[in-house]
This record gives structure tokens, C-alpha cells and sequence, in this order.
């Protein structure tokens, strides 16, 4: 089976709030995953730390590994503006 592509996990924003909601989901998901591991994790406890109903949970993501899949697509992205910035910066404005 191919390499799989987060982005077709969640469900894609557009309005601000919606942006608002989904990063709280994500950045609760992060701090809890990040503590008891995912097999420990219930979506119901992201959902209460997040501060928001299990519906919106499952309005943005089908379950908690799309969330993980999403985390990890974030920290991708952001190792690659990273990585680009400095490159950018160190070597006279190539980036190859």
C-alpha cells in the first residue's frame, strides 16, 4: 500500500472560527496524545480538554488517528518553512 495522505483525513476550513476550533482541537489532541499515547486516548477526553462537544470533534475529524495524521501534517509543514527560511537565509537567497 502507498505512502497515505493526511490531508484527505480532515475536513478543510474556511471560515476563521472554524480555523479557531479546529487548531484548539489539535493543539488539546497534541498535549494528550503526547501524554498517554494514542491507544490510551479517548476522543471524548480531547474533546473535553478542547472545551468543546464530541460532535465538533467529529465534524472536523472521523477519529482520533486523522488527528494524529493532522498533527503530523502540521509539523511537516512547518519542518519545511523552517528548513526553507534558513536555507533562504544561510545561502544568499538559493534554495534549491
Amino acid at each position: 500500500m502507498g505512502r497515505s495522505n493526511p490531508k484527505i483525513w480532515r475536513c478543510r476550513t474556511k471560515q476563521k472560527r472554524t480555523e479557531n476550533t479546529v487548531s484548539v482541537i489539535l493543539l488539546s489532541a497534541q498535549d494528550i496524545l503526547a501524554s498517554e499515547g494514542c491507544h490510551r486516548t479517548m476522543t471524548e477526553e480531547i474533546a473535553r480538554y478542547a472545551g468543546v462537544g464530541i460532535g465538533s470533534i467529529y465534524d472536523y475529524f472521523p477519529n482520533k488517528i486523522a488527528m494524529a495524521l493532522a498533527l503530523l501534517e502540521q509539523t511537516e509543514l512547518d519542518a519545511s518553512e523552517s528548513s526553507k527560511k534558513y536555507l533562504t537565509e544561510h545561502n544568499s537567497g538559493r534554495v534549491e
